[in-house]
């Protein structure tokens, strides 16, 4: 450094000093910047956001939870799996007009954050008609004109429905064993996934309720999701697309467009992500029952998963045997 340069314009060695001064500047914009940068962020990156940026500092954590209240947490879903049955019809309709379906999935959405900032609410009020429905190949019907068949006969899903509800948040010592398939979860970038015994239910009247702490079911989600997609990553980095296709030079044209097709890479990405829900799924099962399925049908190139798989099966061939 010269004689005549300014010692304090000098850039440190010092990485804790480097990293303190990106932090000044952050914090240095306004919050509703602050929520917006991180709102702004891709599926993947925005899931690492919960995982790294709360750490960094109080400003950070402040505006990354607001984010994730705005982008995530009042789109959820609790939800329980309900199956048992073979078939569902439209109550009041012809006996013989039914449609085969073994599993419905009844889902409260998200209500409100607690005024302390730590429970997260999700709530719902049967007080009319159509309060809740259910997606069935009818279409969205209400609950109390459903009919499920069981041992050959129907009868109305809605009692029942309150009855699984209730066995569902039994915790005294009687209380029976649910099957993981049939205990509650939360719905989330088309998924269903599992809860440890973090949540709260009550039913009063015509009232579902249910309260959990919402950073920890968001770390407990998060966290799961990042598993499945790493796994979900490292099945894409075995595509042909990546392993042999970018680097074979004499590859014939028609084939080099037909793998970069919409609809060819479409079912590449099913196939991926389906196996990738499958070997995770399995892998959490043997821990503690940990249950991750298919929400609904894959929405093709609308889903948030089809282009993170992209983004790898279009990076080349670097990205192969290189499992993060």
């Amino acid at each position: 450094m010269s004689g005549n340069a300014n010692a304090d314009h000098e850039v440190s060695n010092d990485p804790a000093k480097n990293e303190s001064t990106k932090t000044s500047g952050w914090n240095s914009l306004p919050f509703e910047l602050q929520i917006m940068i991180i709102e702004s962020l891709e599926h993947q990156s925005f899931r690492k956001a919960w995982l790294n940026c709360r750490i960094v500092s109080r400003s950070f954590q402040e505006a990354t939870e607001r984010a994730f209240k705005t982008r995530i947490v009042n789109k959820l879903y609790f939800a329980l799996p309900m199956s048992g049955f073979d078939a569902v019809k439209l109550a009041g309709g012809p006996a013989q007009d039914f449609h085969p379906m073994a599993f419905i999935t009844s889902a409260i959405p998200f209500s409100h954050i607690s005024p302390d900032n730590t429970q997260v609410v999700f709530q719902v009020k049967r007080d009319s008609k159509y309060a809740v429905t259910c997606d069935t190949p009818l279409g969205e019907i209400p609950l109390r004109d459903t009919q499920i068949r069981i041992g050959g006969r129907f009868l109305p899903l809605e009692p029942l429905e309150k009855f699984w509800w209730e066995q569902a948040f039994d915790r005294s010592e009687n209380a029976p064993k649910i099957h993981r398939k049939h205990r509650p979860c939360v719905v989330h970038s088309e998924l269903r996934w599992s809860l440890r015994n973090t949540y709260e239910g009550h039913i009063h009247g015509s009232e579902i309720r249910v309260t959990m702490p919402w950073r920890l079911m968001m770390s407990s989600v998060l966290g799961d999701e990042s598993e499945l997609a790493n796994e979900m990553r490292y099945l894409a980095r075995k595509d042909l697309e990546v392993t042999h296709w970018h680097m074979d030079p004499v590859m014939e044209p028609g084939m080099r467009i037909a793998l970069q097709s919409e609809v060819v890479r479409l079912e590449r990405f099913k196939k991926c992500f389906e196996d990738a829900i499958h070997y995770t799924a399995g892998y959490k099962r043997q821990r503690w029952g940990y249950l991750c399925e298919l929400f609904t049908t894959l929405k093709g190139e609308k889903s948030v998963w089809y282009e993170e798989w992209l983004s790898v099966i279009t990076q080349g061939h670097s990205l192969v045997n290189t499992k993060s």
